[in-house]
């Protein structure tokens, strides 16, 4: 018997929109329709972010997502109180349709003592399957991506943010292939690679790649997302038909502002390109 999730998961293939903590932001995702948010407990805490004032920016609910913040804490070196964080998804779990597991990249075993813990305390958490300990010596490295599958409707793949383009296609080719012999749908943690992304049969993944820190954007193109950087003026003046479509001209990309929205209405766009295989 699958593990119950609080609401039963539409099959179609969605993007959360993470890194959404910041006040800043929240009438931009609200005029832009944002219907998938992740949240991290991490930046819920240090941005002292109050759930029902975000939420209170949309006309209708977006599907909510909690996550640790492993990854973060993982490159600060920054530790999470799986009993705080739980107390946390408790008290909140009105606001939040998805709960990922407290994990630890790079420990295998705390991450399994999480999940349990979490479920004692009546959570239903989504468990997490970390690429980085595949290098650790364990002869149940598999066999816990297998219970995880046979036990629960949805498995997340994670910790391979870490180590960008280190992490080996077969990898996800064994991950994917136990989770769909069991019919367990698989999200992606930090997940934005293209060649990933269209490889493979994700039900869902996050990134917070949309508030274009390095000043990227992403561009649709045919089946796939292109990120070009607003300076290659000379890139983007050769995609300006697909930047208009979506309601900006390249001189317009500038203003991080701008490239947030047009990152999350790529973002959508690719989203209809996964779910019913149109495109431009």
């Amino acid at each position: 018997m699958k593990t119950r999730l609080k609401k039963t998961p539409s099959k179609k293939f969605q993007i959360f929109i993470a890194g959404t903590e910041k006040k800043k932001n929240w009438n931009l995702l609200s005029q832009e329709d944002v219907k998938n948010v992740l949240m991290s407990r991490i930046y819920i805490k240090k941005n002292k972010v109050k759930i029902e004032e975000f939420l209170s920016n949309f006309k209708k609910k977006p599907l909510m997502m909690l996550d640790p913040g492993a990854y973060t804490t993982h490159t600060q070196g920054i530790e999470i109180n799986p009993v705080d964080y739980g107390n946390y998804a408790l008290e909140n779990e009105e606001f939040f349709d998805l709960c990922l597991n407290c994990d630890k990249i790079g420990n295998l075993e705390t991450t399994l003592k999480n999940q349990i813990l979490l479920e004692k305390m009546g959570l239903d958490v989504i468990p997490l399957f970390h690429y980085v300990e595949k290098k650790i010596n364990n002869k149940n490295y598999w066999k816990i991506l297998k219970d995880y599958a046979d036990s629960y409707g949805i498995i997340a793949l994670g910790g391979s943010a870490s180590v960008r383009s280190n992490v080996s296609i077969e990898w996800f080719k064994k991950c994917f292939s136990l989770a769909s012999e069991r019919n367990s749908l698989v999200h992606g943690c930090g997940m934005f690679s293209a060649e990933v992304l269209n490889m493979f049969p994700w039900w869902s993944c996050d990134s917070s790649n949309w508030l274009s820190f390095r000043g990227e954007v992403f561009i649709p193109q045919y089946n796939k997302l292109k990120r070009v950087n607003w300076r290659e003026q000379g890139r983007l003046f050769l995609l300006s038909d697909f930047i208009e479509d979506l309601g900006f001209d390249p001189s317009m990309l500038y203003d991080r502002r701008n490239r947030m929205r047009l990152n999350i209405r790529a973002f959508k766009w690719y989203e209809s390109v996964k779910n019913n295989g149109s495109s431009w």
